[in-house]
């Protein structure tokens, strides 16, 4: 219902980023009652710690995303795009290295890593 009442409202206005919104929206909120039901019915919080090493990096990788943008304005350009898309994600995977990656990560990525050939000392850091 908050989907299809988004779309009414926000299509006419926006077109289709009234869509992506209402669509944003409306699972944003489906996703906040679940962690919410969980929370009052079990008594268990999805989160802990080890969800600020991501979270920091996030919204580090996000800044350096906008000072890009106010440094030089993509505009028309799908080079400086895909160059300043290159540094953020280079930011945020520098940065969570460099932090430590949570055992049950680490082993995600090795698994990634051995099935590209690259040798483990990279991906080792600090742990969680």
């Amino acid at each position: 219902m908050l989907l299809i009442g988004g779309d009414a409202l926000l299509i006419p206005r926006w077109d289709i980023s009234g869509a992506a919104v209402a669509s944003l929206v409306a699972i944003s909120a489906v996703n906040i009652l679940c962690v919410v039901e969980v929370w009052v019915i079990e008594h268990l919080s999805p989160f802990d710690r080890t969800f600020l090493k991501p979270l920091a990096t996030g919204i580090a990788a996000f800044a350096t995303g906008v000072a890009l943008l106010h440094v030089k304005p993509v505009g028309d350009s799908l080079m400086i795009a895909a160059i300043e898309g290159l540094l953020v994600c280079a930011v945020y995977c520098g940065l969570l290295l460099a932090l430590g990656l949570a055992p049950e990560d680490r082993l995600v990525f090795e698994r990634i890593a051995r099935k590209f050939g690259i040798s483990r000392p990279v991906l080792e850091g600090r742990s969680a």
